[in-house]
């Protein structure tokens, strides 16, 4: 949903600049597609929003009507982390070190081919990405608060794609040595891929003390019902929903609740390297003149509590 709000607006206006976008868009015919193609794109969140209230729609307006600013920043400070954060997007597109510099080369042999031999204009595809990518840049830069790389979850395609077409350019002219890069490419990947398979250890760390977490849950509470808030840094706790919809699938054990079952609930809270949000999170979830019953760590980033109100 976030990135939406920054890219719809984008691309339409994106849209209306280049003219055999714009007409097309404008034509009665052009104009109707379009819409109906957002009204389906948009049906699921639509028909959640319906049953649900307006949930989020009145969360959006109330951002907007009341901005809550928990971290703001000075201009250049905001400028340097989105140049961070936009540099770390296309670093994450690339295996290693030197095949991301290799990206760059690429891309910048492109530029200087445009330069000598053709224009830019010539490949509209390629501009509007690169404009995209620009204007996705400057509108981060509006908000002036703490901006989670997740807001743009989906970007590296963008980048993805102006590093293909930067490709499929050099590769018209220059056969032979695209067709190296792309074995190369493609041995590096498969090498460094198998490599992480074969390091189990590494690839379950985490899911194991979450595991852990659950089993130790379930332990306590005997297979009876039981109420469990969740704190963690990604804010929705996805992995310990797959584990509790596994053991009550396997196991035929019933999933937590949100809701307090006689007074009580247990609560996982997972360490952040933003402080300010767990402790946001504990003042708006745990009984203010409650009781802990409980209290047992799992490591030093997962800690489980019980609570009565």
């Amino acid at each position: 949903m976030s990135f939406g709000l920054f890219i719809i607006p984008i691309v339409i206006f994106l849209v209306l600049i280049f003219k055999n976008t714009r007409k097309i868009l404008l034509s009665f015919k052009g104009f109707l597609y379009s819409f109906l193609g957002m009204i389906f794109a948009f049906s699921p969140r639509i028909l959640f929003e319906v049953k649900h209230q307006f949930i989020q729609t009145k969360t959006l307006f109330n951002f907007f009507i009341k901005p809550k600013l928990h971290n703001p920043k000075p201009f250049i400070d905001v400028f340097n982390d989105r140049i961070i954060m936009f540099w770390s997007y296309f670093k994450s597109l690339f295996v290693n070190y030197n095949v991301w510099i290799s990206a760059i080369i690429l891309i910048g042999v492109m530029f200087i081919f445009f330069k000598f031999r053709k224009k830019l204009s010539n490949y509209p595809y390629l501009l509007m990405l690169i404009l995209l990518a620009s204007l996705l840049f400057l509108a981060s830069l509006v908000y002036k608060d703490n901006f989670w790389s997740n807001y743009y979850e989906v970007i590296q395609y963008i980048f993805l794609f102006i590093t293909l077409f930067a490709y499929y350019l050099i590769s018209q002219r220059y056969k032979q040595i695209s067709a190296i890069i792309l074995l190369i490419y493609c041995f590096i990947s498969l090498f460094i891929f198998s490599k992480e398979l074969l390091n189990k250890e590494k690839l379950l760390r985490d899911f194991k003390a979450i595991n852990q977490a659950v089993i130790y849950l379930y332990s306590q509470t005997k297979n009876k019902d039981f109420c469990l808030k969740i704190y963690t840094a990604p804010v929705i706790p996805y992995t310990y929903d797959y584990l509790t919809s596994y053991y009550s699938k396997i196991k035929n054990i019933n999933r937590p609740v949100t809701d307090y079952l006689d007074n009580k609930c247990w609560f996982i809270i997972e360490s952040d390297q933003y402080s300010f949000r767990v402790k946001e999170w504990i003042k708006e979830n745990l009984p203010e003149n409650g009781n802990k019953l409980t209290s047992h760590r799992i490591n030093k980033d997962i800690l489980i509590e019980l609570w009565k109100k």
